[in-house]
């Protein structure tokens, strides 16, 4: 399993490190972009339940994965904005079980959740291909330019979650 330190060593490289040649300046922030509104997907026990997606701030030769799908838990027994936990889901992931299960538990804690679909994962995936096979590949400027997507995506849903009434804009987790 030593694809996940390289990945989200990385990703901190990305993020922390000086701007790569090859991939865009994570240093700026995400061109602006417009939200669509929040559908309603249904309710748990503990979460109201909302479906949202938006542009991704880098665009590929993929339209699937040039639209970044949200799933969105907002505690029943929150009082005042929730603090809120972008939960990103495990390389190669093929639904948001684990993600869903982990927001029916913040729920009962009055924890919002944002499930966030990864670049070429879920309903990212280009058709004919599986989730995840195109995210972690051997070219190292592809591999830059999947990491800065993510990157600036997660970027684009805090963007999102500061302006939602629901949430505390001060209180913003990350969590995968």
């Amino acid at each position: 399993m030593r694809t996940v330190p390289i990945i989200v060593g990385l990703c901190w490289a990305l993020v922390a490190g000086p701007v790569i040649a090859s991939g865009p300046d994570l240093t700026a922030s995400p061109p602006p972009t417009t939200f669509t509104r929040w559908r309603p997907l249904g309710e748990t026990e503990a979460a109201e339940r909302y479906a949202l997606s938006f542009p991704s701030a880098i665009s590929t030769p993929f339209s699937e994965n040039n639209s970044v799908p949200l799933v969105i838990s907002v505690p029943r027994n929150r009082i005042g904005r929730a603090p809120v936990v972008i939960l990103l889901h495990y390389w190669g992931a093929t639904d948001f079980q684990l993600e869903q299960d982990a927001a029916e538990v913040m729920a009962e804690r009055g924890i919002a959740t944002v499930a966030m679909a990864l670049p070429y994962h879920l309903a990212r995936t280009p058709e004919g291909r599986r989730s995840g096979e195109l995210a972690v590949v051997p070219d190292p400027d592809r591999l830059i330019q999947t990491m800065s997507q993510a990157v600036m995506d997660v970027r684009r849903t805090v963007d999102w979650i500061e302006t939602q009434p629901v949430f505390d804009p001060k209180a913003i987790g990350l969590a995968g």
